[in-house]
């Protein structure tokens, strides 16, 4: 049996649309570059923080939801918040 050019064009489709479309959870990773001395970056997916740290560019991975992540990112200091929320 062959597959018509529509069915395979529709079936080209869906897979793009798989592999562009969020997690299974519904979110998107996110990524955000932030104004500290010791952080430069503050990424989240699937619950994990990951925190790249300026000095010399590691990251490191933490759990942590969705809101955490906000909070962190929209902390008046990264660093205090890491140290009492996140580390």
């Amino acid at each position: 049996m062959t597959i018509g050019p529509s069915i395979a064009r529709i079936a080209g489709t869906a897979a793009v649309k798989r592999a562009l479309s969020p997690d299974e959870e519904g979110e998107q990773p996110e990524s955000t570059n932030v104004s500290s001395s010791a952080i430069s970056n503050i990424a989240w997916k699937d619950e994990v923080i990951t925190v790249t740290f300026r000095r010399d560019g590691t990251t490191h991975d933490y759990p942590g939801s969705k809101e955490l992540y906000k909070d962190f990112i929209s902390a008046p200091s990264i660093g205090k918040y890491f140290n009492e929320h996140i580390k």
